[in-house]
């Protein structure tokens, strides 16, 4: 019964432990490749530019790690093409930190992949970075999006699309990676 007790309380420090801010200006962030930029490299896309299904927040961990996610999110309409986005930047406090933050997101996308109907073709492309990881996710054996994770340094970048994938890699080559150049450097305004 103690030991029940102990991870109680354990995963109440934990839980209570994350500060959120959802009041953040993502705008100033260069390193997030926002929905306009991606409009401008895909001009046939249909998305809404409202603002309405994009969201972005910090949090800041009890073990001194700090988070940056960028989502946009329309998963129902008549009028706009569907779309998941989501890019998270994780600043680790220590290299080995952030080498186990990448091996920890990636396995759990590899998991979440296996209890759903996604299958990912893992991707062989010259990529930068400490450890990467790209791969395309398939629906029906139908290309449906994609999965990014890179490690530059302490920091950590994921990205996850649902609705939109690039055959030619040219998303990760041509825009996603000249905008994470920086990625070794970054850290929260």
């Amino acid at each position: 019964m103690r030991k029940i007790y102990f991870n109680l309380a354990v995963f109440l420090f934990v839980f209570n432990s994350c500060t959120t801010n959802e009041n953040i200006d993502w705008k100033k962030y260069d390193i997030i490749t926002n929905i306009d930029e991606l409009l401008e490299f895909y001009p046939d896309l249909n998305l809404d530019r409202s603002g309405n299904y994009e969201r972005a927040y910090t949090s800041n961990f009890f073990d001194g790690t700090k988070e940056l996610v960028y989502e946009y999110e329309l998963l129902e309409s008549e009028t706009y093409d569907l779309l998941y986005y989501s890019i998270t930047i994780e600043t680790a406090s220590s290299t080995s930190q952030g080498k186990e933050s990448f091996n920890i997101t990636k396995s759990a996308f590899l998991v979440g992949n296996k209890w759903s109907d996604m299958k990912l073709q893992e991707k062989d492309i010259d990529l930068e970075g400490d450890q990467n990881f790209y791969a395309l996710r398939t629906y029906d054996n139908m290309p449906n999006g994609i999965f990014y994770i890179t490690r530059r340094g302490t920091n950590v970048y994921s990205l996850i699309i649902s609705g939109l994938y690039s055959s030619d890699d040219s998303i990760i080559t041509d825009l996603i990676n000249p905008e994470i150049k920086a990625l070794e450097s970054f850290k929260l305004k």
